[in-house]
């Protein structure tokens, strides 16, 4: 029987590997985590993957850590805030399963971190905003059970939001209060090396850590600061304005009411305390900053420094207050009009007056205001001359963000438009209703072919990603099919399963939507892995492509047999629930024609 060689000797490398020891002290978890964090980072473009596993054992360092201090803060903190900075990343969010889910996760961590300390500004606002996230997701669903549970939690968010911008605004007022303090002694004291400047960061002692165990530096609280929780309520408003129509109530007069102090009062008075001076250095920090940044959604391609203009604080935050402003007054109007609060002119109106002068010096802008009330009050013309075509690549973010929102706030105006016709059982009342009903299709006509020369305007910037602007011809399509769905409206034509057309221009437009929309299914092949949010922008293109395609099957007598085998694919890849919902956005949208329920139901005994 040979003799056993006994265990062979370790290696020389081997011996000399040391095992990290074990964490035992709630620093030591901090620490953990942390570096695996940083690690994520550095993985988190270049292999979303092995970036997912970092965070995850970060996530882990947290839960046992917290098993042994369960009333930790900081570790209660820390695992809340990088869970909800996965869930605002996709390519990270696609390795940790439902989002929904794992947001659901983020609030209760989130609150387990404000019952710790109820005063902390950073926990207000962070937890407003995951249940602002899960409001978002829940009112895109088609149920009203979902959308009442969005409503409160944008009611919560608002409270939270608002305790936090009063802590915040006392916070402030006392920093300023010391910084008046200082300023005094050292004038008294015939000056000295006192910093006054209110708006870099200082490193103070964390209240959660003694200064024995770890010093953390503390952002003080800066007009930037509340600018920022200001404008955060504001988006909250505008979503619970689109949650709530229509709306028989107050609920739209009451969010009114609670936005008007932050435009009118709050908003003005954070901006003027910043300073109008264009910092020396600003492209020299436009470069640095941290390098983790999950809460970006997507990359944006940024301009050189020499091409990147340089502006004020002020300027920067008058721009930014501006747009957020806009997109309220189209919400509010938005809601207002569905539920037969304004007319068609005093939502045009509104949307104009908000938009038009952030797009000034941009483009010309066609409409006039002469009687908000009137059924119509557009410029005679409009051309593509009209259009600055030498200043379209010198676009700055600022305004090509801002073409990009009004396009959508156009855009939805219309589809808000189109799903409203009034029809009386007077043969007089008919008439007028009819005359009145022409004069609104006009008005979308004008409206879709100013939203079109915005869209060619948008397009040429350097701002967006390859997703953005894939978007933003998706947008050009939808434009193009509710053009098609005016003309024929204006025709008489109010069925999409009527007789043959003989005319050209609905098989023209809808023919170049169709080429569109192909054109971005064929980019996004070669965009692959480039951005965020692919697979929901593949199933929006799909259902987009098998819309167009199946609104060909009725009045252009296109192959019957082709249109169920586009839709039985779609079907097969994205399932029946995406089928309908496609179908029903192109109704909601404006996209297909008023009898637009028919459409659908036409559509589905194609996949019974």
């Amino acid at each position: 029987m040979p003799k056993s060689k006994g265990v062979p000797k370790a290696k020389k490398w081997q011996q000399k590997v040391k095992v990290a020891p074990e964490p035992e002290t709630e620093n030591d978890f901090l620490e953990l985590a942390d570096d695996n964090e940083k690690g994520g980072g550095k993985w988190r473009v270049g292999d979303s993957a092995k970036a997912a596993r970092f965070f995850q054992r970060a996530l882990d360092a947290y839960d046992t850590g917290l098993k042994k201090y369960s009333s930790s803060f900081d570790l209660t903190y820390n695992k809340a805030l990088l869970q909800y900075q996965i869930t605002q990343d996709p390519r990270i969010l696609k390795h940790f399963g439902d989002e929904t889910e794992l947001l659901q996760e983020t609030l209760d961590s989130h609150r387990r971190a404000l019952q710790l300390d109820q005063e902390n500004a950073d926990i207000l606002f962070n937890t407003a905003q995951v249940l602002t996230s899960l409001a978002e997701i829940l009112g895109d669903e088609d149920n009203i059970f979902s959308k009442e549970k969005a409503r409160k939690f944008l009611r919560e968010s608002l409270e939270l939001f608002s305790a936090c911008l009063t802590k915040q605004e006392l916070d402030f007022s006392e920093v300023q209060a010391q910084m008046d303090e200082l300023s005094e002694e050292s004038n008294q004291d015939g000056g000295g090396g006192v910093s006054l400047n209110p708006d870099s960061a200082s490193e103070k002692i964390s209240p959660h850590n003694p200064p024995e165990e770890l010093a953390t530096v503390v952002e003080p609280i800066t007009s930037s600061t509340l600018l920022d929780t200001a404008l955060a309520i504001l988006s909250s408003l505008s979503l619970l304005a689109d949650l709530s129509a229509p709306s028989h109530d107050s609920t739209l007069a009451t969010i009114t009411e609670l936005a008007s102090p932050l435009i009118q009062t709050k908003i003005p008075q954070y901006i003027s305390l910043l300073s109008s001076d264009v910092p020396v250095d600003t492209i020299a920090a436009r470069s640095s900053g941290p390098v983790l940044s999950l809460t970006a959604t997507t990359a944006t391609l940024s301009l050189t420094a020499d091409q990147a203009p340089q502006i004020s604080p002020q300027q920067a935050a008058k721009e930014e207050a501006g747009l957020a402003i806009a997109n309220f007054t189209a919400s509010i109007s938005e809601a207002e009009y569905g539920s037969m609060q304004i007319s068609e002119g005093t939502y045009l109106a509104r949307l104009t007056s908000a938009f038009g002068p952030l797009c000034s010096g941009v483009i010309p802008n066609p409409f006039t205001n002469p009687d908000p009330e009137a059924s119509s009050f557009l410029s005679p013309s409009l051309s593509t001359q009209n259009i600055p075509s030498a200043a379209l690549a010198k676009l700055s973010k600022h305004q090509a963000d801002t073409l990009a929102a009004y396009v959508g706030v156009l855009l939805d105006f219309c589809g808000s438009v189109a799903k409203k016709f009034p029809l009386s059982s007077s043969s007089s009342s008919m008439t007028s209703a009819q005359d009145s009903y022409n004069q609104t299709l006009a008005t979308q006509r004008t409206v879709l072919t100013y939203s079109l020369h915005l869209l060619t305007l948008a397009q040429t910037s350097a701002h967006f990603s390859t997703t953005q602007k894939l978007r933003l011809r998706l947008l050009t399509g939808d434009a193009q099919l509710m053009q098609r769905r005016v003309v024929l409206e204006v025709r008489g034509q109010l069925s999409e399963w009527g007789p043959k057309d003989e005319t050209n221009e609905p098989r023209v437009l809808r023919k170049a939507a169709l080429a569109v929309y192909e054109r971005v299914k064929e980019e996004m092949k070669g965009a692959s892995g480039n951005g965020s949010g692919e697979e929901e922008l593949a199933r929006d293109v799909e259902g987009k492509i098998m819309v167009a395609v199946v609104l060909g099957a009725g009045m252009e007598g296109d192959d019957g047999d082709g249109v169920k085998g586009t839709v039985v694919a779609f079907v097969k890849r994205f399932g029946r629930e995406a089928l309908e919902e496609a179908l029903q956005e192109g109704v909601e949208d404006g996209m297909v024609g008023r009898r637009g329920v028919g459409f659908v139901k036409g559509v589905l005994k194609l996949v019974k």
